[in-house]
């Protein structure tokens, strides 16, 4: 795969106006080609910043800059670059994922913009709206003396105190359909879902996140919930897929965390909408592992109704790919 600016006639890093980084091959293309950059490898995230004002074009591989790459590039009125990726051989698109500010900049850069500002009115109110949620369930009230309470917020539950939930529907009727926006579902609910779980321990031991989605099939809509839910998983995903590996496989875990623990809420976990139980409708497992933690199993070994589950199984997860890419 190569990235790619792509200049009013420009192809492929073939022609004047057309600049390539191949991490495969460790190149960069502009007519000509010289070593470049460093090797990159699935799940690594580019960057392309192109300077209109020096007339320079950096690449950066997982936020680490590689070095200017391409200086004195056409400048000035009429001429427009636009991002684009080459395929080789046997790769294909759906290995890729491009973002041009619909969702989070993974690793912004100080001093460049995204193609596409970021919803920062969006982003102001989305936040404030959930520090009132988490300010009114960190309070309870004294009926007795008529005074407000500060408690832990990993305590609150859902039952009962009719005041505090009038103020958290008044809360929602805001926070609601902001949720159905994919930018502000990673940014603001993922970032502060994955806050409660960065304490560590089992997922069984946050029962706050189970209340929350409890408010929010008492609060939304069942569409609004139904489209939340299915942005949460899917950036869940992507941020799965994408992070980088590291040899304790701690982003990735990160986020398996956080996805366990919202398919340990019935509810949501069966929302058809969301996706996964439309396309993986059957489960399966191997019940035969060797020492090494493989199936030891031979496919000639099961029944015909195993077979079957597998392979419905297998196909649904294939599906989920696909949505997924």
């Amino acid at each position: 795969m190569t990235v790619l600016l792509l200049g009013p006639c420009g192809s492929s890093g073939d022609t004047p106006d057309s600049y390539a980084y191949d991490g495969n091959r460790v190149r960069k293309w502009n007519v000509t080609t010289t070593n470049y950059g460093k090797s990159w490898a699935a799940g690594d995230i580019v960057s392309c910043l192109i300077d209109l004002d020096e007339g320079t074009i950096t690449f950066c591989l997982n936020g680490q800059s590689l070095g200017t790459a391409f200086t004195n590039i056409k400048t000035g009125p009429g001429v427009a670059y636009f991002p684009a990726i080459s395929l080789s051989f046997k790769e294909s698109c759906v290995s890729c994922w491009l973002c041009f500010s619909l969702t989070v900049v993974t690793y912004p850069v100080e001093g460049y913009l995204p193609l596409q500002n970021p919803p920062t009115a969006d982003l102001m109110k989305a936040n404030k709206l959930l520090g009132f949620i988490k300010t009114v369930l960190s309070t309870s009230i004294d009926t007795q003396e008529e005074r407000l309470l500060e408690r832990e917020f990993t305590g609150w539950r859902l039952h009962g105190e009719p005041t505090v939930l009038v103020t958290l529907a008044h809360i929602f009727n805001h926070f609601a359909p902001l949720m159905c926006k994919v930018y502000l579902v990673e940014d603001v609910l993922m970032n502060f879902l994955l806050g409660i779980l960065e304490g560590g321990g089992s997922v069984d031991e946050h029962p706050l996140i189970q209340q929350l989605l409890d408010l929010f099939w008492l609060l939304m809509e069942d569409y609004e919930v139904s489209e939340c839910l299915k942005q949460l998983m899917m950036s869940l995903l992507r941020a799965y897929r994408f992070s980088p590996i590291i040899p304790d496989l701690g982003f990735q875990i990160h986020y398996l965390r956080l996805t366990t623990a919202v398919l340990n809420h019935e509810k949501s976990r069966k929302v058809k909408e969301a996706g996964l139980e439309e396309l993986i409708p059957t489960t399966w497992w191997p019940t035969h592992f060797d020492k090494e933690g493989k199936d030891e199993r031979e496919p000639s070994d099961e029944s015909a109704d195993e077979r079957l589950r597998r392979r419905a199984y297998e196909r649904g997860c294939q599906r989920l790919k696909k949505r997924i890419e």
